[in-house]
């Protein structure tokens, strides 16, 4: 659905960037070598992979398309354990139940 995201680093935490693409504010799933390669402040383009699930609609993003080429041919439910991980480390969504 979206193939990538380009716009201001509004945001960056463990796991997880924020890109304001037009005043709209996207957090994208992301890894560490990408992570690396952002600056809070700074302009970014994120190549992205949106994971949709009956419970949730997951959008990670990845420095280079190559990321998101693996994402989208690899198992999702690998991507949403590590989703589910990031979240549960940095604030556990409401109605979290482990």
């Amino acid at each position: 659905m979206f193939y990538y995201v380009n716009g201001t680093v509004t945001e960056l935490e463990a796991g997880l960037a924020v890109i304001d693409c037009g005043g709209v504010g996207y957090a994208c799933a992301t890894t560490n070598y990408t992570l690396s390669q952002l600056k809070k402040g700074e302009r970014a383009k994120l190549y992205t992979y949106l994971n949709v699930r009956e419970d949730a609609m997951e959008l990670f993003g990845f420095a280079d398309d190559l990321g998101r080429v693996h994402a989208a041919e690899h198992d999702a439910a690998v991507l949403r354990q590590a989703a589910d991980q990031i979240r549960h480390i940095i604030v556990p969504p409401i109605g979290y139940t482990a």
